[in-house]
């Protein structure tokens, strides 16, 4: 996603609209992982890119990564969805990012990624494979 999809989303008030703030936790609403959230979102044609020896699956894959990954840390950290947008690849990021990012999504996990038998909730396997994404 780059910054004119981003401004898109932002102008139909899909951003920010993410049932994981603080205040729907406070009245007692469950966090919904960014895969829900994202079958809500337009989406894009994709075209396969001529001359690109990478398969197409590992672009959309690697693609989908960086907006789930949006879609949670817009609800849980906004100040670190910025710098998404400035890199090809999470990898690209610089480690202290990625560090800091991987920080935020482990309290999250800690938090509320659990269920009541102390097993990843699907929430909580998201954000591990998110983690994952780091390459840390």
């Amino acid at each position: 996603m780059n910054a004119a999809q981003w401004d898109r989303l932002k102008a139909a008030g899909k951003v920010g609209t993410v049932e994981e703030t603080p205040r729907a936790h406070a009245e007692g609403g469950a966090p919904r992982c960014a895969a829900e959230v994202e079958r809500e979102l337009p989406r894009e044609r994709e075209s396969p890119r001529c001359g690109s020896s990478r398969p197409r699956g590992a672009t959309v894959k690697r693609a989908n990564e960086e907006r789930r990954l949006a879609i949670v840390l817009q609800g849980i950290a906004p100040a670190l969805v910025a710098p998404l947008w400035r890199v090809r690849r999470l990898r690209d990021l610089r480690v202290d990012v990625r560090g800091e990012i991987a920080d935020v999504l482990g309290s999250e996990a800690a938090s509320r990624g659990l269920g009541e038998d102390e097993t990843p909730n699907a929430y909580g396997v998201e954000l591990g494979e998110l983690f994952d994404a780091l390459a840390l």
